[in-house]
């Protein structure tokens, strides 16, 4: 039997999935939620609510930054520097950072922000002396000031006026911005009419569309059960392993010198030469096929690794990233595929993104790409392990 939608008149206010879930005053999953919209690989909004955010934050004198470079942004979570400073949430590009600390109830820690604001780092390897532009946003109630006069403050309710307009996004996109905006509002008490308009809607769009819902559901389960089996090669519904169909028909460029790791789930591709133990090799190219994010948005992710481990060393490793940078003949064979070098000092050396097509057989499609991937940085990897066989 179809329940009747619910009409605004009931004297009833909806409860956010936070306070039903029980995590209303849990930082993390605020975090989590904040980040889901802003990060434009897993985002069902890409490029649009990230721009708009940074917009907002301009227009709000917030920050001081002339170009976003909104291809080439990237969002983390909760990063721990060697000071031991947690980030909840990192946006950086090529040349600059944001610095974001979030507060639901609790104020900051002992002279958190300043001690923020002076740690050199973003995380293990990353340092801010990589990026020629440093952000600090604290987002917070009203009345919970940093301590810190480097972070700018942005409420919560500047975060639901930024966002609440008509976006022109598939159905179930808007109704997750709606669900985390009424979150907010119902939480913190910004406004209850228009809290109880917004709840009633996403309740009345739940009972309307239950039946799509709990399609999506079992499309959950089955793609984490494809993704698990063609990262690590678990018996998943006959799903095979990756390097199973990229091997049966091998990129141009393959010889008997390359390998493949079984037991590393991350896609792990090397030159036998570059396996030294039992442990996985230090150098290899990666392309995560154990990402679900990555994979159900149809992007490949191809990385050379350089993991120091015995004669691999970390001073060796960042001689070679020197010498790329200084051959000509290395800079036009990256230029041709354009792969791109990492300039700081960082296990990944070389990288590029790939796309692939969402379809009636993903797989397909990603081997496919992942195909062309190796033979794009086949030659690449060749010349730097003649760099290493010089030294």
């Amino acid at each position: 039997m179809k329940i009747p939608p619910i009409e605004f008149e009931d004297e009833w206010l909806p409860e956010s999935f936070l306070s039903i879930l029980n995590i209303t005053r849990d930082e993390t999953s605020w975090n989590r939620l904040l980040c889901y919209f802003l990060n434009p690989t897993i985002s069902p909004f890409r490029t649009k609510i990230i721009e708009r955010f940074l917009n907002k934050l301009k227009e709000n004198k917030k920050l001081d930054i002339e170009n976003f470079d909104l291809e080439n942004v990237k969002i983390e979570r909760e990063n721990l520097t060697p000071n031991n400073n947690q980030l909840d949430i990192l946006i950086k590009s090529s040349t600059w950072f944001i610095w974001i600390e979030l507060k639901v109830d609790s104020k900051e820690g002992d002279q958190q922000t300043i001690r923020y604001f002076k740690d050199d780092y973003l995380s293990k390897y990353d340092r801010k002396e990589n990026y020629e532009h440093h952000e600090y946003i604290y987002i917070a109630p009203p009345g919970n000031e940093p301590e810190s006069d480097e972070f700018q403050h942005v409420t919560w309710k500047n975060i639901v006026n930024w966002l609440d307009i008509e976006w022109e996004e598939d159905e179930v996109g808007k109704k997750q911005l709606d669900i985390f905006l009424h979150s907010i509002e119902y939480e913190l008490g910004l406004d209850e009419t228009k809290t109880k308009k917004r709840g009633i809607k996403y309740l009345n769009y739940w009972y309307e569309n239950s039946e799509t819902l709990n399609k999506l559901e079992n499309l959950r389960k089955n793609f984490k059960n494809l993704v698990e089996g063609y990262s690590m090669g678990k018996k998943n519904r006959g799903i095979k392993p990756w390097w199973e169909p990229f091997l049966e028909n091998p990129p141009e460029r393959w010889n008997e010198n390359w390998n493949v790791n079984k037991e590393s789930k991350w896609g792990q591709i090397y030159l036998t030469r570059w396996k030294i133990d039992e442990n996985e090799p230090p150098l290899h190219l990666e392309h995560y096929p154990n990402k679900k994010e990555h994979f159900k948005n149809g992007m490949l992710n191809m990385h050379f690794h350089w993991e120091p481990s015995g004669q691999f060393t970390k001073e060796l490793r960042e001689e070679i990233r020197s010498k790329i940078k200084s051959s000509n003949e290395m800079i036009d064979l990256l230029d041709k595929y354009s792969i791109s070098v990492k300039d700081k000092s960082d296990k990944v050396i070389l990288k590029k993104e790939y796309r692939f097509e969402i379809d009636e057989n993903p797989i397909k499609s990603r081997t496919k790409v992942l195909r062309s991937a190796f033979d794009e940085f086949e030659p690449a990897t060749q010349k730097i392990d003649e760099f290493i066989q010089s030294y």
